[in-house]
């Protein structure tokens, strides 16, 4: 003889099982969570041009805009920097495949011409570096060919946003202004600029990035002032 909980369980699975049986029964849908659109939280790639947010961006007034605006000049900035390592890089690849040391200012020399042709946008980069160092111009070369292509994304980053410029503004001679530019690496802050080593990059007029100038090396300085002493 069946208990009273059995009997009670039984009534509770007969039209359980009766539904399940149905071929019109469905079982009631568990809520997902919606994803929400990654420029809301202002992700750098949602706000990039391309973007299948860039409609919502235009209809969705001026808040979204400025956090698009914002990503977009943030990824820039990025990108510029990593441009500096890359270039730094490069110089220092190319003089250790000719077998020659890795002297501060001889690398800075290099950069400053791979520089120039990375942000000149009149002339192709690969043709530019290679008949500036001396490269083969049919050769293969895989670390040129990196280069070439993070300079390509970089000029076309900065074709996309407004009233960001690079800054090749720097006279030989006068003395590093610690607002916009800093000395580069092995040479001294308190001494006249020699040359230009990496453009800055100024946002609205405002300096986002310094530029990295060559002056003295430490090396030269300590030499010039023990001859002084003598």
């Amino acid at each position: 003889m069946k208990t009273h909980f059995e009997r009670s369980l039984a009534r509770w699975r007969g039209p359980l099982r009766r539904r399940h049986k149905n071929p019109d029964f469905l079982e009631p849908a568990i809520p997902q969570p919606q994803p929400q659109p990654a420029w809301s939280s202002g992700s750098p790639v949602a706000a990039g041009a391309g973007s299948p947010f860039t409609d919502t961006f235009k209809s969705a007034g001026p808040a979204a805009t400025s956090t698009r605006d914002v990503a977009a000049r943030s990824q820039v900035v990025d990108l510029f920097r990593e441009m500096n390592e890359t270039v730094e890089k490069f110089a220092r690849a190319h003089r250790r495949s000719l077998g020659l040391d890795q002297r501060g200012e001889q690398i800075a020399y290099l950069m400053a011409s791979v520089a120039e042709a990375v942000f000149d946008e009149t002339r192709d980069v690969d043709s530019q570096v290679r008949s500036r160092l001396g490269i083969d111009a049919r050769g293969e070369h895989r670390e040129l060919a990196q280069l070439v292509e993070r300079a390509y994304v970089l000029r076309d980053k900065l074709r996309r946003v407004d009233n960001m410029r690079v800054d090749f503004g720097a006279r030989a001679g006068e003395i590093v202004d610690g607002e916009r530019q800093e000395p580069w690496k092995t040479s001294i802050p308190d001494a006249p600029v020699r040359f230009l080593v990496f453009p800055g990059l100024t946002s609205g007029g405002n300096v986002v990035v310094k530029q990295q100038v060559y002056t003295v090396s430490l090396r030269e300085a300590r030499l010039r002032g023990a001859a002084t002493q003598v």
